[in-house]
């Protein structure tokens, strides 16, 4: 059995069952790999959340700045209309 990731988890079967103290060995380590496996998916949904917050907070200025270059064009616009 192979358990993948940065770390493999391998072992052998029927050593495992013929060996109660190899049992015991590689149920720590599987636990100890879910437990890595978790704290590794964890800290990609917190970047994840992170980026999008960042992309959150970028598109709301991004708005905003649209926003006032619109009200200077408008303002240009108007300008101009007075002038002609």
């Amino acid at each position: 059995m192979v358990i993948g990731g940065s770390n493999e988890f391998k072992c052998d079967i029927l050593d495992v069952l013929e060996n109660e103290d190899r049992s015991n060995s590689l149920l720590e380590k599987l636990i100890s790999s879910c437990r890595e496996f978790r704290l590794c998916v964890a800290a990609k949904i917190e970047k994840r959340l992170l980026y999008e917050e960042d992309c959150t907070n970028k598109k709301s200025a991004t708005a905003a700045k649209i926003s006032e270059l619109q009200q200077k064009i408008d303002t240009v616009t108007a300008n101009m209309d007075i002038i002609t």
